[in-house]
């Protein structure tokens, strides 16, 4: 079986508007100047992920979500509002139910 494998490299400050590609290996950080961001993985993004994306990308606009792998603590879910204050575009693409859920249901995310 043949794997396949991608890395991503970025220095602070990071000046770009865009952040393609990121996945679940993210750790957090600060990024004032991203407003669009493609997230993609083969492993399912936890609810507690996107509370380091709304923290790290302060300013975000838009939001893309490509996975469609069911995630697995959804009854661990946090007490802590997730908010997205300036989002204006959110694309769920070939997306599980469960980032649908997340987003739309006010008891987890606010947008």
């Amino acid at each position: 079986m043949k794997g396949e494998a991608q890395c991503h490299i970025y220095s602070l400050p990071y000046q770009f508007d865009n952040f393609h590609y990121l996945n679940n290996s993210f750790q957090g950080g600060r990024f004032e100047k991203v407003k669009c961001i493609k997230m993609t993985d083969i492993r399912p993004f936890e609810h507690e992920f996107f509370k380091i994306i709304s923290q790290s990308f302060p300013f975000l606009q838009h939001l893309s979500v490509k996975n469609d792998e069911q995630q697995k603590n959804k009854q661990h879910l946090s007490n802590t509002l997730i908010i997205f204050p300036h989002l204006r575009s959110l694309h769920l693409i070939l997306a599980h139910i469960d980032y649908v859920e997340d987003f739309l249901m006010k008891k987890t995310t606010h947008l």
